[in-house]
């Protein structure tokens, strides 16, 4: 998909948060989180950035009611929630 083709890309990445709306932003943000073991950490910092320049919301939850944070909680993945707390995730 083109999403998982940005992951690879960061200038296409970047290209893709001007053109998509905010809930498909929130989307690639779960996205990421679900699939950040196949994705290096420093990859995965600097999409969270990206992201957050584009004004992302880190504390919107998805269709089951989880936000981000919730997600790389519950799979243990402990360098993701730190960096999902320093972009401004609400841990509450």
């Amino acid at each position: 998909s083109l999403l998982t083709s940005a992951l690879e890309h960061r200038a296409l990445f970047q290209w893709l948060l001007t053109v998509v709306s905010p809930v498909v932003k929130t989307d690639m943000l779960h996205f990421l989180v679900r699939h950040v073991e196949e994705i290096d950490i420093i990859k995965l910092i600097g999409h969270f950035e990206d992201l957050k320049s584009a004004n992302a919301d880190f504390n919107v939850r998805d269709s089951e009611g989880r936000t981000a944070l919730m997600i790389a909680v519950y799979r243990g993945y402990l360098m993701t929630v730190s960096a999902l707390l320093q972009q401004g995730a609400d841990p509450n």
